[in-house]
């Protein structure tokens, strides 16, 4: 994950720790007390030293990361 022009880094990072998120929830068996205090660890080290909320906008805003990869848009 590295800065360029088709896809700028902040965004795509943003996207992996979702990713890696619902990975760690997924593989701990999805019972939220096996994971949440794993998430706490990160959401707190995220939000002290990564998050800004234009990064957040972009992540927000792209939809590669806002739709699955099967999703088709519907044209009329």
């Amino acid at each position: 994950m590295t800065d360029s022009e088709k896809m700028p880094g902040m965004g795509s990072l943003y996207g992996a720790m979702d990713k890696a998120k619902e990975e760690i929830a997924k593989n701990l068996g999805g019972e939220e007390g096996s994971y949440k205090e794993l998430w706490n660890i990160i959401d707190e080290k995220w939000e002290f030293q990564m998050h800004h909320h234009l990064h957040a906008a972009v992540y927000f805003l792209n939809p590669h990361f806002q739709y699955d990869d099967g999703f088709l848009p519907i044209s009329r």
